[in-house]
């Protein structure tokens, strides 16, 4: 993945948190990228980050409110 983006469609703050679940294992605190990062009101985030993910690789997001939305950008390399 090379890009992620977060909106908060909300006219409040909100907080998100994305983590890289290597190999799909149990979620941890040494896999999160963003952990309760504040997105101001009616905001766009976003991260160029550039990593490699494998197959089994799970990405794993988390929103304050429903009112959030991810989208994750990459190529895949066959």
């Amino acid at each position: 993945a090379s890009s992620i983006v977060i909106c908060n469609q909300a006219a409040a703050v909100g907080t998100f948190r994305v983590a890289i679940r290597v190999a799909g294992a149990a979620i941890a605190a040494a896999q999160y990228l963003y952990y309760d990062q504040t997105l101001a009101a009616n905001s766009t985030f976003i991260a160029t980050i550039g990593i490699t993910l494998a197959t089994t690789d799970v990405v794993s997001v988390y929103a304050s409110s429903a009112t959030m939305s991810f989208n994750l950008f990459g190529v895949e390399v066959v």
